[in-house]
C-alpha cells in the first residue's frame, strides 16, 4: 500500500503535466492510509462534531466504518448521503444556508 503523502505528491506533480491523463484514479481510494489521513486532518475540525444526515459525528469514526466505506466503493455500491439543510445567523440578523454532508462524504470529498 502507497504511503498516502508519496501519492499525493505524484498525483500533484502529474497533474501539472497537460500531456498527462489520469486512468483508474478511483482505485487510489481504496488506501486505507489516505483515508486515516484524511482523518487526522479533518477530525479535529469542531464542526466536525455536527450531525449529518445520518445523524452521526466524526465520533465513534474507525477502521470499521473506514473498511466499510471502502468494500462499498469497490463493489461500486457507494451512494453518497444527502446533505442536511441548516441555517446560521449572519451578522446583520438574517440567516445563510449551508449543507452538512455525512462524515464519510467528507472523508471522500
Amino acid at each position: 500500500m502507497q504511503d498516502p503523502n508519496v501519492l499525493l505528491t505524484t498525483l500533484s506533480r502529474m497533474a501539472q503535466k497537460p500531456e498527462v491523463r489520469f486512468d483508474k484514479l478511483f482505485q487510489k481510494l481504496y488506501n486505507t492510509k489516505l483515508w486515516l489521513m484524511a482523518y487526522e486532518s479533518i477530525a479535529p475540525i469542531p464542526g466536525n462534531m455536527t450531525k449529518g444526515i445520518d445523524d452521526r459525528t466524526v465520533d465513534g469514526m474507525g477502521m470499521e466504518r473506514i473498511c466499510a466505506v471502502i468494500t462499498d466503493l469497490k463493489a461500486s455500491r457507494y451512494k453518497p448521503t444527502p446533505v442536511r439543510r441548516t441555517y446560521i445567523k449572519k451578522a446583520n440578523g438574517k440567516k445563510r444556508p449551508i449543507g452538512i454532508p455525512s462524515f464519510e462524504d467528507k472523508l471522500l470529498q
